[in-house]
């Protein structure tokens, strides 16, 4: 057989593997099609989509300790938190109590005369989260925000503890579940039977309270945090609570993904197959923006006349003297890791240069990551830009496409210039 011959057979088979590669990929990618839904559903539960402010407690590394909860959930119910207590923050939490379970209808009859309290009980009973109460009655709060575990009787040892040492009757026992768990319930089945009439309350009174529910909402964030923020009985009171709301979502929105992460993951490398499949698609990812450099240059190419001088460069004769620049090189050190719009030149006044410089500094691009323009090694001058994979291939190629269109519409004014 003819060199050319096994050439042709060695590209062939190469070509099929391509193509083979590509059919793979769709096929794999479409596995993860729920895990790709459940994503986007938690970016836009949890508001990460459009949360773009300063939240003052992310910089406090104490959030990831349960008593940190604990304070903040007892001043936004207390009414006498100075400076932000108000009585209907307390009211609010109740209607969200008896909205989540019917039977705690009786809540209604707390008077003024209520008192927020944490860290109520003693060694033997325990100590119980946050205790709302009076004369009569007891809420009895729970928080298991950061996934402290259930203690062996640990809620049917604080109903004891509220009847028999405090004398009160219990009319709900609250329980705030963890972030990213929206269906954590207590251990009611595994509790001692000599706690039998303790469990009963249990049973009737609990009022278990997601973090986060996707499906309907009424969660702790959602109908009782935003509810409150929203009142603005004062800013104060409006902005600590809408940024308290905003960290558990924080919080909730990086244990749900990466819970489908780990999903996604196990898939990725099940068997040995799938494991190559995966280095196949991690290889492209990593390859991905001289992908995009090539692609952006075909479009120059096909839809332009755009001339191409390898992969990473190509351009445009305005005249003689001056191109239409596109160059994507990251080996090039002076370019960096970056694109670049402009101008290619032989040799020119530093005059000519500056007024091209200004002019292509004045032009408005649809891109809001694009540096001012430079003279980089006495032969281009160029703005730099990056742009973000949030969109398809064809709409990023039509993008930088617009901006060389735009910059056609200059022709006129530069050969003003260079001429």
């Amino acid at each position: 057989m003819a060199k050319s011959d096994d050439l042709l057979t060695h590209i062939n088979k190469h070509n099929y593997f391509l193509y083979q590669l590509i059919n793979e990929l769709e096929i794999h990618i479409s596995l993860f099609e729920n895990e790709r839904n459940d994503l986007r559903l938690i970016r836009e539960t949890y508001g990460e989509l459009e949360r773009k402010s300063f939240n003052f407690f992310e910089s406090i590394d104490k959030y990831w300790y349960e008593d940190f909860h604990e304070i903040i959930i007892t001043q936004i119910l207390n009414p006498k938190t100075k400076e932000i207590g108000n009585i209907e923050y307390l009211n609010i939490f109740f209607e969200l109590i008896c909205m989540i379970n019917k039977e705690c209808k009786k809540i209604k009859q707390f008077n003024t005369n209520v008192i927020i309290e944490n860290q109520i009980g003693n060694d033997e009973y325990g100590y119980i989260d946050i205790l709302i109460s009076n004369q009569e009655n007891a809420i009895i709060v729970e928080s298991k925000i950061n996934n402290a575990e259930d203690q062996k009787n640990q809620l049917p040892r604080y109903c004891r503890y509220v009847k028999n040492i405090l004398n009160k009757k219990i009319l709900a026992v609250v329980y705030i579940r963890p972030v990213g768990d929206e269906n954590k319930m207590p251990p009611v089945d595994d509790y001692d039977k000599s706690f039998n009439d303790e469990t009963e309350i249990i049973k009737k009174y609990l009022v278990p309270i997601s973090i986060i529910n996707s499906k309907n909402k009424i969660d702790f964030c959602h109908m009782f945090l935003d509810i409150c923020s929203n009142k603005k009985l004062t800013e104060k009171a409006s902005i600590y609570i809408k940024n308290y709301s905003e960290l558990l979502k924080v919080m909730g929105g990086i244990k749900m993904t990466l819970n489908i992460e780990k999903e996604v993951f196990k898939k990725l490398f099940y068997n040995t197959e799938s494991v190559v499949k995966t280095t196949d698609i991690g290889a492209i990812w990593d390859n991905r923006w001289l992908i995009i450099g090539s692609i952006i240059q075909d479009k120059l190419v096909n839809d332009m006349k755009f001339i191409p001088d390898g992969d990473k460069y190509c351009y445009k004769n305005i005249n003689d003297k001056l191109k239409m620049t596109f160059i994507y090189d990251p080996e090039y050190k002076k370019i960096g890791d970056t694109y670049v719009i402009g101008f290619s030149y032989e040799s020119m006044k530093q005059k000519i240069k500056n007024d091209l410089m200004d002019l292509l500094n004045n032009i408005s691009f649809e891109i809001s990551s694009i540096e001012k323009s430079e003279d980089i090694d006495g032969w281009l001058i160029v703005r730099k830009f990056d742009f973000i994979l949030n969109k398809t291939f064809n709409d990023i190629s039509n993008d930088i496409l617009k901006m060389y269109k735009t910059l056609e519409k200059e022709k006129e004014n530069i050969l003003k210039i260079i001429n």
